[in-house]
């Protein structure tokens, strides 16, 4: 059962993540509610282009951190284009 916990946590950190960044829809309609105002991309790109080279960042966030990045046909992301996106993904090739 540890195994699964551990195994099963970083999926629902990545997630978690993506909900609070307005990529996934959240399940709950009071947690729906409260974001509905959506944070900037561009600055939780800053943030993350460190983050992802520190050795405790899951590898599977990055790997889903790719994968959703990429998408050019999502409004959210394609209107949060910036330096900063394209040195995160840069570095998330890397991995």
């Amino acid at each position: 059962m540890e195994y699964f916990r551990l195994l099963h946590a970083p999926m629902v950190a990545t997630a978690e993540l993506f909900v609070e960044l307005g990529l996934l829809k959240a399940e709950d309609d009071c947690r729906r509610k409260r974001l509905t105002r959506l944070i900037d991309l561009k600055n939780v790109y800053s943030w993350l282009k460190t983050e992802v080279t520190k050795p405790y960042f899951p590898q599977i966030t990055k790997k889903y951190l790719l994968t959703f990045l990429n998408q050019k046909n999502v409004k959210r992301i394609a209107a949060s284009d910036c330096e900063d996106r394209k040195v995160l993904l840069s570095g998330l090739y890397k991995f």
